[in-house]
């Protein structure tokens, strides 16, 4: 159960991420969410990115961030 946990918390996260800045990238997005923590250099999700799951899956308006600080921190 733990695997399937975990491959729908990556697919929603990279999906999420890829919607949020704007490319369908999966390079760039997993390079992205590694930067930001969400997984690991193996592509494991990490407690951070199970967190962020959990937060913006159930109310992406409550994390309350903005699209342009996004956008401005990704390479």
């Amino acid at each position: 159960m733990v695997i399937r946990n975990e491959f729908v918390e990556r697919e929603w996260l990279l999906r999420h991420l890829g919607h949020t800045i704007g490319t369908n990238n999966v390079d760039h997005i997993i390079n992205f969410a590694r930067d930001a923590g969400y997984l690991d250099a193996d592509g494991c999700v990490t407690v951070l990115g199970k967190n962020f799951y959990r937060v913006a899956s159930r109310d992406p308006d409550a994390l309350g961030y903005d699209k342009n600080y996004v956008m401005q921190h990704f390479h």
